[in-house]
């Protein structure tokens, strides 16, 4: 009797699940994020995709430094955004928006406040690149996963470094526009997104990727928002992908 659909799926479960234990550092975190994917994600297809493709982006990154910049838990956040790093960047920040405003009468900036787990996992799973990168990442990996001679089920200690060779060397497309969840430079104030607000509040140019063309090029706000910028410490725009929203300390 041939494999079945299901089967394949709980199969690739098991290899998603023991790729997440195999972390050093951040084993915890990686399986906490992998988790909220499945709760928030209904259909298991995509949920997966979107598991395997974070699991991806962390291997590549390396635990150490996937480690070093997991995204701030509520209590961590509570103590750390008024020191160091994340003090500066909003100090740095709030220059900026004293001088967009004094420079554009009638308009202000808003700043993106700190971007938790949860939070990351929603625009992951929100994100189209995300989506359709995931999506092809998931088929040709179960394809993979139907040579029973390596990698056979239930995974093995042989068969899980196999599994994140294979996926730490996939090649996706497109490739993703949003950081994996827990490794956002917004989840620990490593960077801040400036949205460009008429003082009455109304929104004017935002985070939207399909606005950079019309809104903030032709528009003009790119360039007011970058000469507000110059006389601080930040550094952007973001460059890949292109943000001119995204601004951060230097490295």
């Amino acid at each position: 009797m041939g494999t079945t659909a299901g089967d394949a799926a709980a199969k690739l479960d098991a290899y998603i699940a023991a790729t997440a234990r195999s972390f050093p550092l951040i084993s915890a975190q990686v399986q906490e994020a992998l988790a909220l994917i499945g709760r928030f994600v209904k259909a298991q297809a995509d949920a997966q995709g979107l598991q395997l493709l974070a699991l991806r982006r962390y291997l590549r990154i390396g635990p150490k430094r996937v480690h070093a910049q997991w995204a701030w838990t509520a209590e961590q956040a509570e103590v750390l955004i008024y020191q160091g790093a994340a003090k500066q960047l909003v100090n740095e920040a709030a220059k900026v928006q004293a001088t967009f405003a004094k420079n554009n009468p009638g308009y202000k900036l808003a700043l993106s406040p700190l971007r938790s787990l949860e939070r990351q996992v929603r625009l992951w799973d929100g994100n189209s690149t995300v989506r359709k990168a995931a999506a092809g990442l998931r088929s040709d990996v179960l394809e993979d996963l139907e040579d029973e001679d390596q990698y056979p089920d239930p995974p093995t200690g042989k068969s899980i470094p196999f599994f994140r060779d294979l996926l730490r060397g996939y090649p996706v497309s497109p490739e993703p526009t949003s950081a994996a969840p827990g490794t956002s430079d917004h989840g620990q104030m490593r960077a801040v997104d400036f949205v460009v607000m008429r003082t009455s509040g109304v929104e004017v140019a935002g985070t939207k990727s399909s606005s950079i063309p019309v809104v903030w090029k032709r528009g003009g706000w790119e360039a007011k928002l970058i000469a507000a910028a110059e006389t601080t410490q930040l550094v952007g725009p973001l460059q890949h992908p292109y943000e001119p929203w995204h601004w951060r300390l230097p490295r």
